[in-house]
C-alpha cells in the first residue's frame, strides 16, 4: 500500500468523528503504531485537525463527509465521465 493509500485509509476511518485506536489502525494497515503516528502528523501538516488522546486514539475535530468519483459524477449529471477529470487527493 502506498503512502497516499495509507493516509486515505486513515482519513476514511477518522471521517466519522469517533476515536480510533492507533494500534487497531496499524493492525488493519499492517504497519506499526509508530508508523500510524507519522501518517497522522503528515495529515495534520495538510491541515486536518486531528486530536490524539492517550488510551482512546485519534479523532478528527469534527466528522467530515468524503466523496468519491462516482458520487461526484452523479452530482454533475450534465457531464459524462469522459468530460471531466477527478483526482482523489
Amino acid at each position: 500500500m502506498s503512502y497516499s493509500d495509507t493516509r486515505n485509509y486513515i482519513v476514511e476511518a477518522l471521517a466519522d468523528g469517533s476515536f480510533h485506536s492507533g494500534e487497531k489502525l496499524g493492525a488493519q494497515l499492517n504497519i506499526s503504531r509508530a508508523a500510524v503516528a507519522k501518517h497522522i502528523k503528515a495529515l495534520e501538516g495538510l491541515g486536518l485537525d486531528i486530536y490524539s488522546v492517550t488510551g482512546k486514539g485519534y479523532k478528527l475535530g469534527s466528522a467530515i463527509s468524503l466523496y468519491d468519483k462516482t458520487t461526484l459524477l452523479r452530482l454533475l449529471p450534465d457531464y459524462s465521465p469522459n468530460d471531466i477529470y477527478i483526482e482523489y487527493v
